[in-house]
């Protein structure tokens, strides 16, 4: 029998329920029906363009992304726009697109414990408590805070974010010589748990697009900052999703987007 939509959305909630997204969030099947069929599933972080023709080229059915190109509510859709040219390539290539944002950022084995997994964390709790929206699971919510195996150097913390985000370059704010055990994090833009990361005695927050006064704050305030990037900090998301996918259903062909959409480029 074969997979239709309604079913790998089944399935994938039970990685990232809805209800785990926060209120003002938009995330859900944005385009096409539950009732289609599927033989093909593309993962990406972002829907831009360059992601739909890879989409079309790959024959895809449904594309699973993280962002969602229609999170601002629409006045219109024309072909003047990227916006436009996007979701009118998906309608008339029957491309279904789901998106999960917030919910996979606040799941368990989401955004923020594959970061916290990857820079080797322990102890890790949840960071933003109030993000624990429609759920009394203490291991939901936004951000998260753990213990490094040794106290370290943030210079040599740096070193090892970038070894393990694969990033060339990063931004930091802090003394290179300051000692991190406790260490706060949040993929994306999270600016607004710096606070959270102050209050719960982190010796640095993690987290990207960072702004010039929000950095000051910090610095006044006596943590370090690391902003990795939104792209670098989000996107080995990717990569866990698609294997859910593929150990869910072994029938079906799930592939991972071969395309950077970091538009950010460094020199």
């Amino acid at each position: 029998m074969a997979s239709r939509v309604k079913d790998v959305i089944k399935q994938f909630e039970q990685l990232a329920p809805k209800e785990y997204a926060e209120k003002w969030d938009n995330v859900g099947l944005m385009l096409g029906s539950i009732d289609s069929n599927v033989q093909k599933i593309l993962v990406t972080l972002d829907v831009t363009l360059h992601v739909v023709n890879e989409a079309i080229e790959k024959g895809i059915d449904l594309i699973i992304a993280h962002h969602n190109p229609m999170f601002n509510p629409l006045a219109n859709i024309t072909l003047d726009n990227p916006q436009g040219k996007l979701i009118t390539k998906l309608i008339k290539s029957e491309i279904n697109l789901y998106c999960a944002h917030t919910n996979l950022d606040s799941c368990p084995g989401g955004v923020n414990d594959i970061l916290a997994d990857l820079l080797e964390l322990t102890d890790v709790k949840v960071l933003d408590k109030s993000s624990q929206v429609n759920t009394f699971d203490q291991n939901v919510g936004l951000g998260r805070v753990g213990i490094l195996p040794q106290e370290t150097s943030l210079l040599e913390f740096i070193k090892q974010v970038k070894a393990a985000l694969n990033i060339d370059s990063l931004r930091y704010v802090g003394n290179l010589d300051t000692k991190i055990k406790k260490v706060s994090l949040c993929g994306g833009s999270a600016a607004s748990l710096i606070n959270d990361a102050i209050n719960i005695g982190a010796d640095v927050f993690l987290t990207g697009d960072l702004k010039f006064h929000e950095a000051q704050d910090a610095e006044n305030l006596g943590i370090c900052l690391i902003d990795a990037g939104h792209f670098a900090t989000e996107v080995p998301v990717v990569k866990k999703v698609a294997a859910y996918l593929q150990n869910s259903f072994s029938e079906l062909e799930i592939i991972e987007s071969k395309i950077n959409t970091e538009p950010f480029k460094f020199i």
